[in-house]
């Protein structure tokens, strides 16, 4: 295994960098900006995080308008590295694609509109004609659905169709413009993931439900803006269109700022930008009882305390259990029991199934394992059946993937199963 260097403390001369005096001056700022970034540079790396630096353009679906914001959108990027279509989105076996994009400015750390970028921009943006962007909430990490964050970034909207097509999660790193035309770094989001059209519909019905909905439009309300126009399909066929886990988030100091040579100085438009892969062609990143199918948007489940569910988790367990019913028509198959999200039970076996709706298989099985491990231990079994434990994914196994699930299944001993439900 590799062995993955732990994040260190500041040493006592990078401490009094950072606490000492402060003289106000340009150096001296610089100065600090950088020691915190190394800090968390420092913690970044320890989680298998790295700022991106080689990029070329992505160019996606220029039809979408929707959040298109600074007024230097439209021109274009000086000196770009060469295109890429949405098409061509493409990474090696169980390699994430990385990219790098620009979001609209947000003071307020993308927790809710200011109304400031509509002044920013290009009078025909949509943010300068409705007073607010749909990436304006896009770090209210309050707002999570069974860990996942839904929000809306505008390069993700140009190439959301083709990022679906590829059935991989993005890495993502995003920067922005400020009011005084500076780009600076705003966060590093692992294993981000394109929504479908039906993940968005069900996003927004969750959004509407828990009453985020209508938060949304009073906050706009409250800036000035047009309440009326979040949702509006002239602008966005969808107000969300990408989903994380907010442990994969790493936001940087707000100092974080591009310095002369760095790449995004020359990129100015709200796309994808294809980060250049190491020399190696690998990814320099080393890594958070019913009987009845549920109801697609029942998304709090009921036990001991409620738990949200995600809608494509409720998609998947509702597949599953018709496929396993139509499978075993004489096996008892039950969701939810003793919180198994399916199991099914015949004369000599019982099969365990644990859904996770991640892109990425290994990260299914790295979740569902120690939650499957713990089923079968409380799970009474008098009779001594046989226990096969399956893990669930909506990616079919990647060799890498498939590598590791036989090292546990023969090195390990485990009764240890992977199975693909599409939603």
């Amino acid at each position: 295994m590799k062995k993955v260097a732990s994040a260190r403390p500041p040493s006592s001369d990078e401490q009094s960098s950072i606490d000492g005096p402060f003289d106000g001056s340009s150096e001296a700022l610089r100065m600090l900006v950088q020691k915190e970034i190394e800090i968390v540079r420092a913690s970044a790396n320890a989680r298998g995080i790295q700022l991106p630096m080689n990029l070329a353009a992505d160019d996606g679906d220029q039809n979408s308008k929707a959040g298109s914001n600074p007024d230097d959108d439209h021109q274009r990027d000086r000196n770009p590295q060469g295109g890429v279509g949405p098409g061509e989105l493409k990474g090696p076996d169980e390699v994430t694609l990385e990219r790098i994009t620009r979001i609209s400015y947000n003071s307020a750390g993308w927790h809710h509109p200011t109304g400031e970028a509509a002044t920013q921009e290009h009078s025909k943006t949509y943010n300068s004609i409705n007073g607010f962007g749909h990436e304006d909430w896009l770090f209210r990490n309050e707002w999570t659905i069974n860990g996942w964050r839904y929000a809306f970034i505008q390069g993700v909207s140009k190439s959301r169709k083709a990022l679906v097509k590829t059935l991989q999660p993005v890495d993502l790193t995003l920067f922005t413009v400020d009011s005084n035309k500076r780009r600076r770094y705003v966060a590093y989001i692992r294993e981000a993931e394109a929504l479908d059209d039906q993940q968005a519909d069900a996003a927004v019905y969750a959004f509407r439900q828990a009453g985020w909905l209508a938060t949304m439009q009073n906050e706009i309300a409250a800036v000035g803006g047009e309440p009326a126009a979040l949702g509006n399909a002239r602008w966005a066929s969808h107000i969300l269109n990408v989903r994380f886990k907010v442990e994969n988030l790493t936001q940087f100091p707000p100092e974080a700022y591009a310095q002369a040579g760095d790449p995004i100085l020359q990129l100015n438009r709200y796309q994808l930008y294809k980060v250049a892969p190491s020399p190696s062609g690998v990814n320099s990143h080393t890594r958070a009882g019913c009987e009845l199918p549920p109801t697609i948007r029942s998304f709090i489940r009921k036990g001991s305390a409620a738990r949200e569910v995600s809608p494509e988790h409720a998609k998947m367990q509702a597949q599953l259990m018709w496929e396993l019913q139509n499978e075993n028509p004489d096996a008892r198959v039950v969701r939810e029991q003793d919180y198994i999200d399916v199991l099914v039970e015949t004369g000599e076996s019982i099969f365990l199934y644990e859904i996770k709706s991640d892109l990425s298989p290994r990260s299914v099985l790295r979740q569902a394992i120690g939650q499957l491990l713990e089923y079968s231990h409380r799970m009474p079994n008098p009779d001594r059946k046989t226990v096969t434990l399956i893990a669930v994914g909506r990616s079919p196994l990647s060799e890498g993937a498939s590598d590791f699930l036989q090292n546990l299944q023969q090195a390990r001993g485990l009764p240890l199963a992977y199975r693909v439900v599409k939603i």
